[in-house]
């Protein structure tokens, strides 16, 4: 009778964790050899139920029209997961500029520093140029 109580408890438990708990999320890019001739593309998916949606929706954005030359877009790939975390992208919005970075923090404060922090590592004397361009989080935060 315990054993019973027991399984039936830790079944109105796990009935009781919110949906979100379950949120996926996907950072996909085209990152090419230079990132100042041809630019970059970048897509995310957050907050979806399964993995594949996250990562065909992040792929998706990655290769929109528009957002990236054709050869950039044909390398998108998904790149990084940020699952109950945050997501932040910063580059030069300048054409023909190198600065580019991201990052994957537990709060968008930290994700978007450390982009920062990535994107003057490569930007050179353009290193007051970037700028953070996404901030993404999944439900949680």
């Amino acid at each position: 009778m315990m054993k019973k109580f027991l399984v039936l408890a830790a079944l109105a438990a796990a009935i009781q964790v919110p949906s979100a708990a379950l949120a996926m999320s996907a950072f996909a890019a085209g990152i090419p050899s230079s990132v100042a001739d041809q630019g970059v593309a970048v897509g995310t998916g957050y907050n979806y139920a399964s993995r594949v949606d996250a990562e065909n929706r992040a792929v998706q954005e990655c290769k929109a029209p528009g957002s990236a030359p054709e050869s950039t877009k044909a390398l998108c790939m998904v790149i990084a997961y940020f699952d109950n975390e945050c997501l932040a992208v910063a580059f030069d919005p300048a054409a023909g500029t190198p600065g580019f970075g991201w990052s994957v923090g537990a709060t968008k404060s930290i994700a978007e520093s450390q982009a920062m922090v990535n994107c003057k590592a490569t930007a050179g004397a353009r290193a007051g140029y970037c700028e953070v361009r996404v901030s993404d989080c999944d439900t949680h935060n």
